[in-house]
């Protein structure tokens, strides 16, 4: 994936580069540099997806999302690895609203 596809997603889900790089754990800089780059590495892409709460696989535009469902489509709600794994991303989004609330109180 190009940086330049890279930013594109971080703004259409609604953050500066400052934002997505706090959010990446990152300093403003070491993001702009890593997109900066022709073809960004799998690592920054998994942070990314982690952040986000979306896959690679949506990243590169091959899925639109999936349905959390307990019959045949969309995710099963019975396998325990995919319900830690969104109820992880919930925790984290948890955490960086608690953030937020805490600089508006500044």
């Amino acid at each position: 994936m190009t940086g330049e596809k890279l930013k594109e997603i971080i703004t259409k889900n609604g953050y500066t580069m400052a934002a997505a790089a706090r959010l990446l754990d990152m300093t403003p800089q070491h993001l702009n540099q890593a997109v900066s780059a022709a073809d960004v590495k799998s690592g920054l892409l998994e942070k990314v997806s982690a952040a986000f709460g979306i896959s690679i696989a949506a990243l590169y535009g091959e899925a639109q999302g999936v349905a959390i469902t307990g019959s045949g489509s969309g995710v099963n709600v019975n396998d325990s690895a995919v319900v830690n794994r969104f109820l992880s991303i919930i925790e984290e989004k948890d955490r960086q609203i608690a953030q937020l609330l805490e600089m508006l109180k500044k």
